[in-house]
This record gives C-alpha cells, sequence and structure tokens, in this order.
C-alpha cells in the first residue's frame, strides 16, 4: 500500500538525522565514556531548543534542522502557531507521492438502516476501493438512515469501513441529511464513533460553527512539511424541518431564493474556512494552496453551472438524470473558495447524478451512490476520484470509477442501424450498442408491412391519440458521443397529418435539449405538415423547417458539426444554417436514463405513461440510421442513391 511505503520512507529519514546526530557528538566527544557521550548528546538536543554548547555542535544541529523541520516566520506568533498546529494536526499523516500525486476516493450515500449493512454494498466499496487504491477515502453523506443506537452504529461504521481499516487506508466522513433524519444517535456521539476508528482522520471542529465535523486535512509534500493541497470538509446540513435551527413553516419567505426545502451552509463556516486557508497560506509562504472540498448537499452554482453549461461552452462531463437539489439559500462559500484556491467541490445527495462541469476554475462535481439499499442505478453505482498532482497545481483531474465497467463508446461505428425483416422482427443491427426495445401504449399500434411502392417491408405507425407506439434504444451516458457533432438517415411516409398534439416525433431524443426529427401539424393544411430538423443550443433550440406532403416518402439525412446544421431531402440540401450556441444535452431524470425514440417523441418512453399528451407518428418507416460522427455532403447524396438502388 503507498500509506505503508510513505511511511517506511519517513521513519528512514528520521533514522538517518538521528544517526547524524549520534555520530556528530560522538566525534565532539573524541570517543569518551558512555556517561560523557550521554551528557554531550544531551547538549545536543539542547541546541535545538535554543541552548548554547559549542559552534561544532551547534552547526551540525542547525544543518539537520534544515533537512528535516519547517519553521516559518507565522510561528513565531504563539496564538496564530496554535490555530496552525490545529489544523495540521491528523491522526496519521498524509503525503503526497514521490511522484507528487496524491488521490482522493470520494464515496456517498451508503444509506444503510441497520448495521448488518447489505454485502453487495461492502462489496461495492472494496471494488472501488481496489481498483482506485486512494491515498484517502472520503464518506461524503448519507452514510446511514435511522439508525437507533450506539452500539447498532458501532458495528455499522465498522462494517462500513472493515475492508479500509484491514488495508491501513486512511478515510474521513461527512454528514448528509439522512445522518439526521430519522437517527436516534445524535451527531457529537456519532462523531465520538467515527473517530473511535484507527483509520479515521474525521474531525469534530470547532464547537461554535454550523453543524458537526467542519475540517481540513492537509497533505503535506513528499519531503517537507509543507502543505501541497488541502483537503476540506464541511457539515452541508439536512432537511428544513428536521429539527433544524433555521426553518420553520415559512422558510420559502426567509431568503430562500432556490425554493429547495434544504439548509444551507452558514456565513461561520465561510468565515472559519477563510481564516484556515489565510493561515495554512502563511504557513507554507505562500499567496494560497491548492486545495478540494466535500460537502453532501450542492451549492446553488451547480445547479446554475449545469442549466447554462453550452450557453457559456464549460467543461463537462457525465450526466444529469434526476434534478439538483441545492441549498436553500445562496451562500457566499463559492466565492470564497475561488478566492482561496479550490480546484474541486464535491458533491452527493443525488443518487443518480454523476456529472462534473468546470465553471470558473473549480470542478463542480457529484459522486453517484456507492450503496445499492437506496434508489440506485445499476450503472452508476461508483465513487469519484479526484488526483492532485503537485506538477500541474492549477488543475486536478477527477472521473467516475464505476462498480459496473461501462464499455468504451466507439465513436466511429453508429449508433443505431435500424433492421427490417419480412417475418416482423425489428432489432438495432450495430454490435455492441444497445438492442432496440418496443412500447405500445394503449390505443396504438405498430406493424410490420409490405410497402406496395418500395417492395420491402416497412414499420407502419398508427399513432394513438395521446398514447404513441415507439421503438427505442437506451442513450445512457451517449451524449458525449453527440455534443461534437452526428448525422441520421431516415426514410419516411407520412399516412396522415392531423394528428391530436401540436408536433410527433418521427426520430427524437428531445427534452429542454438533445435534438430531434419532429412533425408539426398543419391546422390549415393537414396534408402539408412542417418537418422540423431541431438541435438543443444553450437554452433553446436551433430549428430548420421544410413543408412535406402526406402519402410520399421522404428520404432525410441530418448533418451536425458542432457550428453548422444542414438538412438534407431526396438527396438535395433544402437547409443549412449556423448554430450559435453549443450542444445542450437532454433534461431526462429518470433512473434508467434517457432514451432515443422511433415513432413518437422522447418524453413517451421517459415519462413511462400512457398518458404523455403527445400522439405518436401515423406513417411508414422503411430506414432510420444514427452516426455519431459528421458525415460530409457527398456521403449524403451517397445514401440516398442506395436508397434510390434499394427501393
Amino acid at each position: 500500500m503507498k500509506s505503508k511505503r510513505k511511511l517506511m520512507t519517513r521513519i528512514l529519514l528520521l533514522v538517518m538525522a538521528l544517526l547524524t546526530v549520534f555520530s556528530m557528538s560522538a566525534c565532539n566527544t573524541g570517543g569518551g565514556n558512555a556517561d560523557t557521550t550521554s551528557n554531550d548528546t544531551e547538549g545536543t538536543v539542547g541546541d535545538t531548543q535554543g541552548t548554547d554548547t559549542t559552534g561544532q555542535t551547534d552547526d551540525t544541529t542547525e544543518s539537520t534542522e534544515q533537512t528535516t523541520a519547517y519553521e516559518p516566520e507565522v510561528m513565531k506568533d504563539p496564538e496564530k502557531a496554535a490555530k496552525i498546529n490545529e489544523l495540521l494536526d491528523t491522526k496519521h499523516e498524509l503525503r503526497v507521492d514521490e511522484n507528487g500525486n496524491f488521490k482522493v476516493l470520494v464515496l456517498s450515500d451508503v444509506q444503510f438502516d441497520n448495521p448488518a449493512l447489505n454485502r453487495a454494498t461492502i462489496a461495492n466499496i472494496e471494488k472501488i476501493v481496489k481498483r482506485e487504491d486512494p491515498d484517502l477515502v472520503i464518506f461524503n453523506g448519507d452514510n446511514s438512515t435511522g439508525i437507533t443506537s450506539e452500539q447498532d452504529l458501532r458495528a455499522y461504521v465498522a462494517r462500513m469501513t472493515a475492508y479500509l481499516e484491514m488495508k491501513n487506508i486512511p478515510w474521513c466522513h461527512v454528514y448528509g441529511n439522512h445522518d439526521a433524519e430519522g437517527q436516534s444517535v445524535p451527531r457529537e456521539k456519532q462523531q465520538e464513533i467515527y473517530e473511535s476508528f484507527d483509520y479515521c482522520l474525521s474531525k469534530a471542529g470547532d464547537a461554535d460553527l454550523f453543524g458537526m465535523g467542519n475540517y481540513v486535512l492537509p497533505v503535506l509534500e513528499y519531503d517537507s512539511d509543507r502543505v501541497a493541497f488541502n483537503v476540506w470538509c464541511f457539515d452541508s446540513g439536512t432537511t428544513l424541518g428536521y429539527g433544524s435551527p433555521y426553518s420553520d413553516d415559512s422558510y420559502k419567505d426567509k431568503g430562500n431564493t432556490f425554493m429547495s426545502h434544504y439548509e444551507y451552509m452558514q456565513q461561520n463556516q465561510v468565515d472559519w474556512f477563510e481564516e484556515s486557508a489565510a493561515l495554512l497560506a502563511a504557513y507554507n509562504e505562500a499567496d494560497s494552496i491548492p486545495g478540494m472540498m466535500a460537502f453532501h448537499i450542492p451549492l446553488q452554482e451547480t445547479f446554475y453551472a449545469w442549466y447554462y453549461k453550452d450557453t457559456l461552452d464549460l467543461e463537462w462531463t457525465g450526466e444529469k438524470r434526476e434534478n439538483v437539489n441545492a441549498h436553500a439559500k445562496d451562500v457566499p462559500l463559492f466565492d470564497a473558495a475561488k478566492e482561496n484556491n479550490i480546484l474541486a467541490i464535491v458533491n452527493s445527495h443525488e443518487h443518480i447524478n454523476d456529472f462534473m462541469v468546470k465553471y470558473e476554475g473549480i470542478r463542480l462535481c457529484y459522486t453517484a451512490c456507492i450503496g445499492n439499499f437506496q434508489y440506485h442505478a445499476e450503472d452508476m453505482l461508483g465513487g469519484r476520484a479526484v488526483i492532485f498532482d503537485s506538477s500541474k497545481p492549477d488543475d486536478v483531474s477527477t472521473y467516475m470509477s464505476y462498480v459496473n465497467e461501462r464499455p468504451e463508446l466507439d465513436k466511429n461505428s453508429p449508433i443505431l442501424e435500424l433492421v427490417i425483416d419480412s417475418d416482423g422482427t425489428v432489432k438495432n443491427n450495430v454490435v455492441g450498442r444497445p438492442e432496440l426495445e418496443s412500447y405500445d401504449y394503449a390505443g396504438s399500434t405498430k406493424t410490420v408491412k409490405k410497402d406496395s411502392e418500395l417492395e420491402r417491408p416497412v414499420i407502419s405507425f398508427t399513432g394513438g391519440k395521446d398514447k404513441p407506439s415507439v421503438y427505442n434504444i437506451s442513450a445512457k451516458y451517449m451524449d458525449d458521443l453527440f455534443k461534437d457533432g452526428f448525422s441520421y438517415e431516415v426514410a419516411f411516409k407520412i399516412n396522415d397529418g392531423n394528428f391530436s398534439t401540436g408536433y410527433v416525433g418521427i426520430l427524437d431524443y428531445e427534452e429542454a435539449g438533445g435534438w430531434g426529427l419532429d412533425l408539426y401539424k398543419n391546422s390549415s393544411n393537414p396534408n402539408k405538415p412542417t418537418l422540423k430538423a431541431e438541435v438543443g443550443m444553450g437554452n433553446t433550440y436551433h430549428s430548420m423547417s421544410y413543408t412535406v406532403e402526406v402519402g410520399k416518402w421522404y428520404h432525410c439525412v441530418y448533418i451536425y458539426d458542432g457550428e453548422t446544421a444542414s438538412l438534407y431531402l431526396n438527396g438535395e440540401l433544402v437547409a443549412q444554417e449556423e448554430v450559435y450556441y453549443s450542444y445542450r444535452t437532454p433534461g431526462f431524470t429518470n433512473a434508467k436514463g434517457a432514451y432515443i425514440c422511433i415513432g413518437g417523441c422522447a418524453q413517451s418512453k421517459h415519462n413511462n405513461s400512457d398518458s404523455t399528451g403527445i400522439s405518436g407518428f401515423i406513417g411508414d418507416i422503411a430506414v432510420c440510421r444514427l452516426l455519431p460522427n459528421v458525415l460530409t455532403e457527398a456521403d449524403a447524396k451517397a445514401l440516398y442513391q442506395a436508397w434510390l438502388g434499394e427501393s
């Protein structure tokens, strides 16, 4: 283990320093008797404390101090020195490795309700820790729920951290809302229980601060006692109404700008952070020290950064499958973090969000849950790694490590290639991509038939009122394939333009973002509806329109390259426009992820309801292909020629 290797290195350095001191002392005494040597050695130690003896011993001691001790000017102030020493104090020393790296693994929402703690969650923790080999593990809140006794909580924490304790891996924790809700063990006692474990580095923190467990874990340089990196941990509160001093029935009228029902971090936590960060920077004789923060409930900035990520062209990864339930009130912690060199903030709370968005220099991160007792998504179970590299102190690298490893996304092969057999079988013909699923909502059907004009099998959709019939494929974690460009090919015929709602989907991946090929009703002439090819950009959609006719086959190719959208119908370019903002990911928020739908709007499957309020496509589809790369004009024309040859 890294921790053992670092420990042995420090012991070796200490032994070498002591041997040097004893060797020089022996030379000073000229090889006298044991008593004389002992007295002179005591004198040498005294020199370190400021007692004057021989000049030779003084020089030796000063040389030893220069290689083993670090005493900045600020430590001459007794009051500041006491505060700094308290901040630096940890049960086990944390240091970057010989390459200057330090890895933090953040796990969250274990959230079981009895000391047995299900085996699957324990296995998840062990699997991720083995794979990542972290220097520090943070349990980022909602560690337990509904524990009724101190004895049960102690047994629970023992099971949760058994692998870490066995392998001597330092770990710490913060509290989430469920660590208070329904718990019979007060946080003060919870804190005592956590801190009783050998490798737990958690601290109760200043009793005058909001919550329990506001503290910092300094990570020292490899061969010096200067601080390389700080890990800041905070209590982010609980649900308003669970004994919160900041709640009552009218909390929404008390500065609750976000309309959340969760507490918010307090000004005294921000003040403590700013004062502590300044003291540690003074200890380092630097303007600031790089660091990260970990707390359970996200800041409002996390919501805004994700919402505006495309408009602002922010760097991002991952998915948002549920709403960002941020603090009930905006607090200045984010501004303080910017001023004090915080590179990442890791939150939890929502079990099926795992995104990261870099906003104003800070990586705002979610870690999805590690526990599979409460609600979760099997493909998101995991933890977030944050890696600091001393050679690149202006940023950190971070990624999700999943329990169930995901296949690499191939950006060259198609995502969807519809195959329609005469025996009625419809499938996705691309190996390694999601399989096609079929849903017929009440009042709608789809069948495979032979089209007399094309002389080939096609899918015929009846499109019931408010209840579409669709084929779909899962689009889990596919947005990285779309944001830099994509293309699709669809051959379709409209059989009825008088559908009950304003529009229907032909090939659709839209909900507050995404993209879609949709048909809009023309009330004045239902036989000539409007075809719209749309892509989410910024906070709106870019849309290109073309009037089509009922009863006529169309071959459509749409190409989006991140800057320009092009629409080809029957081999001809009918629209080409600049897309002014970056691609906007859809706002799907269910545990299974988003879906790409054929024959209806994506909300139909997302809502999984027989009353979506959106009717389905009434017509036939003969070809449907989706590509994660950007086609050319020549490609579009060649696909049309191939279509003519097939038909």
